[in-house]
């Protein structure tokens, strides 16, 4: 990442609040020259396969197709070094449920008790902003690493689909009155704040990549988000080792006389 700090437009409302990180690098003090030393270094591994497949065997050119699963995200790290200061985070988890829709929330609304705590909070949102606003002032957060790891919730819908989720966990640590360190270790936050992106491909990569909400695209400005952070990218680069199998290839030729020839191709 490039050096300095940076801002994402994830709230449409130019008045409120924007979630923005510090990539300074603290050793800049001392090593001021070096511009490799500068910004933050980010290192994201995503390890693809099928579902019951080891690493090595999702590797291995021998396996057939058909024994292969659909493919999903078996692991994803993000690292950041140095630790990536954050700003705004109280304001934008209040806000992520403008942005996404629990598809829980819906039916714990038609709970009554239930019901009754979520409007008695919602009563007292701004409030809540504003005391965990203060907090943070206080209170700095940097972040050092996030993990996805794929969970299994059953099957779902009419043909018993499989559904696999990716449980997101948070590590890094709280800096009080920028001197004092809170650890904090594979913190989960709750999916309503925070939802669970689903694990299989075929999902993921679709206008709703979520398996526990909604997206409402309607209220994110994607291209700002976009260009916001492609500014804070100072250079990159990947590195990618796959086995891919071609789809099967099924051709039907009729013939004039009525004559019809079937040719079938497959891999593996």
């Amino acid at each position: 990442l490039r050096e300095g700090r940076h801002s994402i437009p994830l709230d449409k409302d130019d008045m409120r609040p924007q979630f923005w990180f510090d990539s300074k690098n603290s050793a800049n003090d001392v090593i001021e020259n070096d511009d490799s030393k500068k910004g933050c270094k980010i290192s994201a591994s995503f390890t693809i396969g099928s579902e019951r497949f080891s690493l090595n065997e999702d590797l291995d050119t021998t396996k057939p197709t058909l024994s292969r699963s659909r493919p999903l995200v078996k692991s994803a790290d993000l690292v950041l070094d140095p630790p990536l200061r954050l700003g705004n985070v109280a304001p934008t988890l209040l806000h992520f449920p403008d942005l996404f829709e629990d598809r829980a929330l819906p039916r714990l609304r038609r709970m009554q008790i239930i019901g009754l705590i979520i409007e008695f909070l919602s009563s007292l949102w701004f409030l809540l902003e504003k005391t965990l606003w203060m907090i943070e002032r206080r209170c700095q957060v940097h972040l050092s690493k996030v993990k996805a790891t794929p969970i299994y919730r059953g099957t779902s819908g009419m043909d018993a689909t499989s559904e696999w989720r990716l449980s997101l966990s948070f590590t890094g640590h709280l800096l009080l009155f920028g001197w004092i360190p809170f650890p904090f270790i594979s913190y989960r936050l709750p999916t309503f704040i925070i939802p669970q992106p689903h694990a299989l491909l075929e999902y993921l990569l679709t206008e709703q990549p979520f398996a526990s909400a909604r997206l409402r695209r309607e209220n994110i400005s994607e291209e700002k988000i976009v260009v916001a952070s492609l500014n804070a990218l100072d250079s990159w680069s990947t590195n990618l080792k796959a086995v891919v199998t071609p789809p099967a290839l099924e051709v039907d030729l009729t013939l004039p006389g009525g004559i019809t020839v079937a040719v079938e191709l497959l891999h593996g």
